[in-house]
């Protein structure tokens, strides 16, 4: 295989996009803990909790799509056995998911929320990786990276 060729493979482009599209979105995951600004970071997250703390694994929301929820509850399950020592709550159902405070949101333990922040990174680099690769696939290289980046 030519180096031109390697370098414009369906992969490489993917690569290239999906490492650019993670820089930016891996900034500042922590900014403003442990409070949350946006209402649907809230609303996914504390979905994913109440699933963790009920057993009920219906999310009774479905103007998402519902997979980021699931995933979300997989990153409490996570925090929840990754941090045994140093968490300052002792069960699922102590943790604090999401608490109305006028206009601005608190949350009960801010380690989470940056891992959910970074889950939600970590997707959408995945899905401008997978737009690059589709837009390679019907339209070649130059394609699949305008597709993935823009």
């Amino acid at each position: 295989m030519h180096p031109r060729e390697r370098l414009l493979s369906p992969v490489s482009v993917a690569a290239l996009v999906g490492g650019v599209a993670l820089i930016p979105r891996m900034m500042g995951l922590d900014a403003g803990l442990p409070y949350v600004w946006h209402p649907e970071e809230l609303t996914l997250i504390n979905l994913g909790l109440r699933m963790l703390q009920t057993g009920d694994w219906n999310p009774h929301w479905f103007q998402s799509p519902s997979l980021p929820i699931y995933l979300q509850a997989l990153n409490g399950v996570l925090s929840w056995v990754g941090e045994a020592d140093g968490r300052p709550w002792q069960s699922i159902q102590e943790l604090q998911t999401g608490l109305e405070d006028g206009l601005i949101y608190t949350v009960g333990d801010p380690t989470i929320w940056a891992r959910g922040r970074r889950l939600t990174a970590i997707l959408g680099a995945l899905a401008a990786a997978l737009t690059a690769l589709a837009g390679h696939r019907l339209g070649g290289p130059l394609a699949g990276l305008f597709a993935g980046l823009f």
